[in-house]
């Protein structure tokens, strides 16, 4: 235990000794009140203590390395977003300028490159299904991470259950749409597997 003064004005008074002039500090004139210290009792930190805690070796606070952290993924997920649209447009388009193409001019293509044309777009299809598939696992799996860096930034903000249904911290990345639209994406490419079948079979 440690001794602290209270909080009144403290004033302390000397008197001088007249036979040995040293000057003797008096008591004061309020008295002393035992405050216990944190490493007395083993009191956890605050919710405030711990936002403003610094990492290792003084570095940066641990709220600002979260929100790096979420900044990273958030642009990480975007641009895998945006570059997977990019490619499925291209490819799509690409199948069907490819199968228009060739059905306009069937008696002009050799007959024995129409079933390796057909098969390679097939095989293309199905890697494009697996490779949608894998993307999907990808952004789902950083979703999680998203969320929970969200939901650690909101506990250390002191949100109480009642407010965070207004104002807590949400990610803006649209995850369940991209999800839906993954679906759409593979069963597109499905269907152009089996027309390229039936174009083998009907076209040539």
């Amino acid at each position: 235990m440690s001794k602290l003064p209270s909080n009144s004005k403290q004033k302390e008074t000397a008197q001088k000794d007249r036979d040995t002039g040293e000057v003797l500090p008096m008591e004061t004139d309020t008295d002393q009140q035992l405050v216990p210290l944190d490493s007395d009792i083993g009191r956890l930190p605050s919710r405030e203590s711990e936002l403003n805690k610094q990492g290792p070796a003084g570095g940066p606070k641990i709220h600002e390395l979260l929100l790096k952290e979420l900044d990273e993924r958030h642009h990480y997920s975007r641009f895998i977003a945006q570059a997977f649209m990019t490619w499925y447009t291209f490819f799509v388009t690409l199948n069907l300028a490819i199968m228009g193409v060739s059905l306009a001019n069937a008696d002009k293509i050799v007959a024995f490159l129409r079933p390796f044309m057909v098969i390679s777009f097939v095989i293309f299809n199905f890697l494009g299904v697996f490779t949608t598939y894998f993307i999907h696992l990808g952004t789902a799996k950083q979703q999680k991470r998203i969320d929970e860096i969200i939901s650690k930034l909101n506990e250390l903000c002191g949100l109480d259950p009642e407010s965070r249904a207004s104002i807590e911290m949400r990610s803006p990345y649209p995850h369940k749409l991209f999800t839906k639209l993954s679906l759409v994406f593979a069963s597109s490419l499905i269907v152009l597997i089996i027309s390229w079948f039936i174009f083998l079979i009907y076209a040539f």
